[in-house]
C-alpha cells in the first residue's frame, strides 16, 4: 500500500510526461491540465493550487508573487519552469515522511 505523498508523487511523474515541452500540441500546457488525465491526482492538483496561492497560472504567480518582469515570462520559459517545478516536486513528495 502505497501512501499518499508517494501517489502525489507517482501523480506529478504521470502528469510530466504529459506535459507540453512547447507550445502544447495535443499535450497539455497547464500542469493542472496534465493531472485531469491522471487518475487518482485530486491531492496533486490541490497541491499545485495552493502552491500558486491566489494564482490561477504559474506565469501569473512568477509575475505576481515573486516579482519576475513579463518580459521574461515568454512560453517557453515558462513551460520549463513547470517541468522544472514538477522534477523539485515529485523529490519532494518521494521522500520517507518521519
Amino acid at each position: 500500500m502505497s501512501t499518499k505523498n508517494e501517489q502525489i508523487a507517482a501523480a506529478f511523474r504521470a502528469a510530466k510526461l504529459l506535459l507540453s515541452h512547447g507550445t502544447g500540441g495535443k499535450k497539455p500546457l497547464y500542469i493542472c491540465y496534465a493531472l485531469n488525465r491522471v487518475p487518482d491526482s485530486g491531492d496533486a492538483k490541490r497541491v499545485i493550487q495552493s502552491r500558486l496561492c491566489l494564482h490561477i497560472t504559474v506565469d501569473g504567480y512568477l509575475a505576481g508573487t515573486v516579482g519576475v518582469p513579463k518580459k521574461l515570462l515568454t512560453r517557453k520559459n515558462v513551460q520549463e519552469f513547470r517541468h522544472r517545478w514538477l522534477d523539485t516536486l515529485i523529490v519532494e513528495f518521494s521522500q520517507p515522511s518521519c
